[in-house]
């Protein structure tokens, strides 16, 4: 019995923690507007409830579901942050089998930043992950869409 318990503390140990688990909104509501309507056009909404207005003098406002995660090496705002791309790059099969994985490990001192992306904007809500990760997994839950971002750092030796 001691020496599973043993066996046990030890495979715990050397076995990778989780670190930190960042779930994404998975809609934001934003407000659009037409700034400058091209001579000779007209323009209109129709909000998904159906109520309709017009864009070029009120705010109508939407509702815009996450679309995926980015993660970069450096505050993304900043001109010099390096967006990373996941292992095997952002190919369809990896989203079908809903996740993608990042290897941070290379550059150890480095402060990593996730950007939840929200569909056909240029939107993102950004978060630090803490220092020390080393490996980061994005996974996609059902139609929702939900997304999670797992990443972990090894655990105490």
């Amino acid at each position: 019995m001691r020496k599973f318990a043993f066996l046990l503390m030890v495979l715990t140990a050397m076995s990778p923690a989780l670190a930190f688990e960042l779930n994404c909104p998975s809609s934001l509501s934003i407000k659009q507007r037409v700034d400058s309507l091209p001579q000779g056009w007209s323009s209109w909404s129709r909000a998904p409830s159906g109520q309709t207005g017009d864009p070029s003098s009120q705010e109508t406002v939407a509702k815009i579901p996450v679309d995926r995660v980015e993660l970069y090496a450096g505050v993304p705002s900043e001109a010099n942050a390096d967006d990373l791309p996941p292992l095997g790059g952002y190919g369809d099969g990896d989203r079908a089998k809903h996740r993608y994985s990042w290897d941070l490990s290379k550059e150890p001192n480095q402060q990593f930043y996730a950007a939840c992306l929200y569909g056909h904007s240029d939107i993102r809500l950004v978060q630090a992950l803490p220092q020390g990760v080393k490996k980061c997994t994005a996974v996609y839950i059902g139609n929702g869409p939900q997304l999670s971002l797992r990443c972990d750092k090894p655990g105490k030796r």
